[in-house]
Parts: C-alpha cells; structure tokens; sequence
C-alpha cells in the first residue's frame, strides 16, 4: 500500500522542501477552501475561530512531520499546523496535515 501510494505521489504530486533538513519530494498541497454555504458559516474550535485559508498536506510517510514544520511549494511558504501519520495495519503509510501559507494574515488562532 505504502509503495502505491508514494508511486502516486511521485507521478502527479508537487515539489515540497521540508526547510528542516532542506529536503525535497513530492507530495499533496491543496487549499481547502470552498465555495459551499458551510465555508460561508464561521467554524470554531476550542483554540479559536478555524482560518478558511488552510492547505491540506499529503505527503510520503518519510520524512515524518512536526507541528511547525515550513514547507516551500511553488514559491510559498507554508507551515505546518496538524500532522498526523496515517496507518494501514500497524504501518505508517502516508502523512495527513493543515498548512497555512505564511507571509499573509495568520488567522490560525484568531478570535472574533
């Protein structure tokens, strides 16, 4: 399974750069943005409003991601705020996790 999934990463996948370790592969970055009525509808968590300029991350299993990770894609910076293996079995096959885009205003945490 592992070994599918990263053939697929790495055929249709974008350049990433972990800036920890300056190491580039291929992975999945979308936004998650929408222009449903539930993105219209303010979300929030227990840390505050949820920001609608999210990215999602898939990624390889290796190298293994941290809350606070800056990964570089398409001349953006981007920074990793969840990260999560995701298991087949008892094996880490690929890696799950939100990025904001850094330079712009962080709405991570922000409260209305």
């Amino acid at each position: 399974m592992r070994a599918m999934l990263e053939k697929v990463m790495s055929r249709w996948g974008t350049t990433v750069t972990l800036t920890r370790g300056n190491r580039s592969y291929k992975a999945f970055l979308h936004e998650t943005g929408s222009r449903t009525w539930q993105n219209m509808e303010k979300i929030y968590s227990p840390l505050g409003e949820v920001p609608r300029g999210q990215y999602l991350y898939l990624g390889p299993a290796d190298p293994a991601l941290q809350v606070g990770d800056v990964l570089r894609c398409s001349g953006k910076i981007y920074e990793l705020r969840r990260a999560e293996p995701v298991y087949y079995g008892d094996k880490s096959v690929y890696c799950w996790g939100l990025c904001v885009e850094k330079g712009g205003e962080d709405t991570w945490a922000s409260q209305s």
